[in-house]
């Protein structure tokens, strides 16, 4: 699948960053992806998005220094969630990731480790609480954890 780089945002209470900070959103749903993107730009990010592993992991290796976050989601193809989630954390252990998955969360604990992960959001979710979580994410410097 392809990678797509989402355009500067417009919104006059965009946040000014003197180096933009980026989110990538690694979700193969194109609404979710697009939507996901959204609230991410809504936050004063740029977000770059993926549909697919490897997507994904190009991007990763390409958006090295303004990358900020990592919001990914348990199934994606190309590679297991937690294959991604190592490749990451070989490269970038500063780097902030929230795993989005509509499997309990018993599940992903099964297959994930958690303590590699800023944050669990459970789908289906609301924008507001999406948008705050995102935000207690990079305000928390990655702290929280799996919500209920």
């Amino acid at each position: 699948m392809m990678a797509k780089l989402s355009q500067t945002n417009t919104n006059p209470n965009y946040a000014f960053r003197e180096v933009a900070q980026s989110i990538l959103v690694v979700e193969d749903d194109i609404l979710v992806n697009e939507l996901m993107a959204d609230v991410v730009r809504t936050l004063g990010y740029q977000p770059l998005t993926a549909y697919d592993a490897d997507s994904a992991l190009s991007i990763l290796d390409a958006a090295r220094h303004e990358l900020v976050c990592i919001i990914l989601d348990f199934e994606i193809p190309g590679m297991h969630a937690a294959n991604i989630i190592r490749y990451v954390r070989e490269r970038r252990k500063d780097l902030r990731l929230i795993l989005s998955s509509g499997h309990e969360q018993d599940t992903i604990e099964a297959q994930v480790p958690m303590s590699e992960i800023s944050c669990f959001i459970p789908k289906p979710f609301h924008l507001k609480r999406l948008e705050q979580d995102i935000s207690n994410v990079l305000n928390t410097g990655g702290e929280s954890k799996a919500r209920e």
